[in-house]
């Protein structure tokens, strides 16, 4: 298989193979819009369309009980969405009584049994740090391996929501906000913009974060914000933030604050930045650009 980047405007990224070996799994990266996980027939050279989302790339890859075979792909959106080339395959299925016994959870297989008996599932949250879980896909019975944090109950933490707006330039972004367990709704909070680091290949998701429940529990609300530059959201989105370091990538965080308060989700005299990596550098810009807006920083 060869692709010419510069005529085709496409960047492909093999996957694999199905399991016959007929055809060869790709991602078509874009230079608008988000990828295309295609299959493509090395003897006619056709590549067929699979799986596509308007808004998010895919950002991990699912594969068959043999470990190898690509299935189908996650998406973060709202939370993670399995999503498969054949919805009727048995691997396919497995994973929809998965998600369907772990509830409000998002699942993976990592590992099989070479006879497919018993499978290794990741089962996690906004509100669970992770759990293993052995699954006998005969006796369709599942065994807790270990919790990442057994001691810790999801439901002494609150939920993150997915919020969406758009920045000064009209780029329509997005990002995660937790409240307070038990905030009184519609109560401007004091409220914490937490830039996540990279800042390039890296994206902030719907999964429990450490730093953000430990904010909440304080009684902050955390805003969460995948600016320009991050990945997973279109190659055009990640080109937008190439040289604009305390530029354009630092008004998406202005914005994104503004935006909190506009809303009545933020208590505009008790905003403040904190980041680590990148995001350290992000609420020290922060402060010197928008002194006004922000209390303090911390990075």
């Amino acid at each position: 298989m060869i692709n010419d980047a510069a005529s085709s405007k496409n960047r492909e990224f093999p996957l694999g193979f199905s399991a016959d070996g007929s055809l060869a799994y790709v991602r078509v990266e874009q230079d608008t819009g988000t990828d295309v996980l295609a299959a493509w027939d090395p003897i006619t050279s056709k590549s067929t369309p699979l799986l596509h989302d308007d808004t998010v790339d895919s950002y991990r890859i699912l594969r068959d009980l043999d470990c190898i075979t690509p299935i189908g792909a996650s998406y973060m959106s709202d939370r993670v969405r399995n999503r498969f080339f054949d919805e009727k395959a048995p691997t396919a299925k497995l994973y929809r009584s998965l998600e369907k016994a772990f509830d409000g959870n998002a699942v993976y297989i990592t590992l099989a049994t070479r006879d497919r008996r018993l499978v290794l599932v990741y089962v996690w949250s906004d509100r669970n740090n992770g759990d293993y879980y052995l699954f006998d896909t005969v006796d369709t019975h599942a065994d807790r391996v270990f919790s990442r944090r057994e001691w810790f109950p999801p439901d002494a933490v609150p939920a993150t929501t997915q919020v969406s707006f758009k920045a000064r330039d009209g780029l329509e972004l997005r990002g995660y906000l937790s409240r307070p367990l038990h905030a009184e709704a519609g109560k401007p909070l004091p409220l914490i913009v937490m830039p996540h680091g990279g800042p390039f290949g890296i994206f902030d998701k719907w999964e429990f974060d450490d730093d953000t429940q430990l904010l909440a529990a304080a009684g902050y609300a955390v805003l969460r914000v995948n600016y320009r530059g991050l990945a997973y959201y279109g190659r055009a989105v990640t080109v937008a933030g190439a040289k604009e370091w305390g530029g354009r990538m630092q008004d998406d965080l202005t914005d994104a604050t503004r935006w909190a308060i506009k809303q009545g989700m933020a208590d505009a005299s008790r905003v403040c930045l904190y980041g680590a990596s990148y995001g350290g550098y992000a609420a020290l810009m922060g402060v010197t650009k928008e002194p006004g807006l922000y209390r303090c920083a911390a990075g």
